[in-house]
């Protein structure tokens, strides 16, 4: 597997399912 690959894989994660975890973390820091 190229990590290039992989990277695109994360971002695309990250796009789609980082918005949610962005507001769990904003809340447990507040």
């Amino acid at each position: 597997m190229n990590k290039a690959i992989n990277l695109r894989d994360v971002l695309k994660f990250i796009k789609k399912y980082g918005y949610k975890y962005n507001f769990d973390i904003q809340k447990e820091l507040k």
